[in-house]
């Protein structure tokens, strides 16, 4: 998956914030614990002002990950 987001990252570099959280590192685990990740892969989408608007699990597809990624800008 980290190549897949790697680059829509780069694609939506400006645009949308992509990160990618290693839910091992300790500094990191407030993060894991908010968004209540059990799985790797787990996407969490969030609008600007911070609402998570949906998290999926699991692995996704370039071009549905990307479709994800493009309704978070239309709203």
């Amino acid at each position: 998956m980290a190549p897949i987001v790697d680059r829509l990252k780069k694609e939506f570099e400006g645009i949308v914030d992509i990160r990618i959280i290693d839910v091992n590192l300790a500094q990191n685990q407030n993060l894991v614990n908010s968004f209540r990740i059990q799985y790797v892969p787990t996407f969490a989408f969030a609008t600007r002002e911070g609402k998570v608007t949906e998290i999926y699990i699991g692995g996704i597809s370039e071009g549905d990950l990307r479709k994800k990624v493009q309704s978070l800008l239309e709203k």
